[in-house]
């Protein structure tokens, strides 16, 4: 019984864990993603680095690109399956928004799924909403460690790391 009642424990407190939101309003609110608005998306990984050491752009090497491409699709995408409102591009043009997401950190974490392990990609850094006719920001959101579903793909754990950001991001209530 005593083992019962540990391991019901420790089910909970992983499951409260993993619950925490890893996006959080840092200032402004998320009005905007309510308006049935056009935003344009841009990543900026400048600054990122890989496992807080090492450059993130040289860590990826020739595959640094793809990986780029790969966020902001994974991210425009998943926001636009969950918005209800705003819906997210790369063009610019008639965007009443912008989204700059930059990166200061990724890392890969291993999952386990089935026989074999996966791994699934983690970010952290900042997503900031400007007006674009005002160049006045709206809203700044914390990205603490997010990560997506596991992948035996490197550039398919990128992807799906953004993606959910961008799903988090739309389902955001403040």
């Amino acid at each position: 019984m005593k083992k019962i009642i540990l391991l019901a424990a420790a089910i909970v407190l992983a499951m409260t864990s993993f619950a925490k939101s890893d996006l959080k309003v840092k200032s402004g609110s998320m009005a905007w993603a309510k308006e049935n608005a056009s935003v344009s998306v841009m990543f900026d990984f400048s600054s990122a680095k890989w496992d807080n050491d090492q450059d993130f752009k040289t860590w990826c090497g020739e595959d640094y690109e793809a990986r780029a491409k790969n966020s902001i699709n994974g991210f425009i995408n998943g926001f636009n399956n969950k918005s209800k409102g705003a819906k997210a591009t790369e063009n610019e043009d008639g965007a009443k928004y912008r989204i700059i997401v930059k990166i200061n950190n990724m890392d890969w974490r291993q999952s386990f799924t089935g026989m074999w392990g996966q791994f699934y990609a983690l970010c952290w850094g900042t997503i900031e909403v400007t007006d674009i006719a005002t160049g006045e920001s709206v809203c700044t959101i914390e990205i603490d460690g997010a990560n997506g579903d596991g992948d035996f793909a490197p550039n398919d754990r990128f992807t799906k790391c953004y993606k959910e950001v961008g799903e988090t991001l739309a389902k955001m209530k403040k």
